[in-house]
């Protein structure tokens, strides 16, 4: 059995929270996602829940209506661009191989 002692040990040799990966979204709306995330009660994200969670605080999200500045100020409208850039150091997947996201309902990595 894999106790919280070993995977807080993992976590603090291998993830470095000043990572950019950490800071994908702007502040503000990370604090706001959290307010909303525990007016949802904190609930336990697992494999099995992440989707009943994400649905919820999707729902929460879109009900509110004292949204912060960097919300209001996205349109929902606008042209995406869904090209992220590669994070520095790394190199983009050969052309054939690519992620299939979801396989397996996220069971199959």
């Amino acid at each position: 059995m894999v106790t919280h002692n070993m995977i807080y040990h993992i976590c603090h040799i291998y993830i470095n929270p000043d990572h950019q990966v950490f800071d994908l979204i702007p502040l503000q709306l990370a604090i706001f996602i959290e307010q909303c995330y525990n007016n949802l009660g904190h609930p336990a994200v697992e494999r099995t829940t992440i989707w009943g969670i994400y649905l919820n605080l999707l729902e929460l999200l879109q009900q509110c209506t004292d949204l912060p500045p960097v919300l209001a100020a996205m349109d929902p409208n606008a042209e995406q661009d869904n090209n992220i850039p590669l994070l520095v150091g790394l190199q983009d997947l050969p052309e054939l191989d690519y992620y299939m996201g979801g396989v397996g309902n996220g069971t199959d990595l």
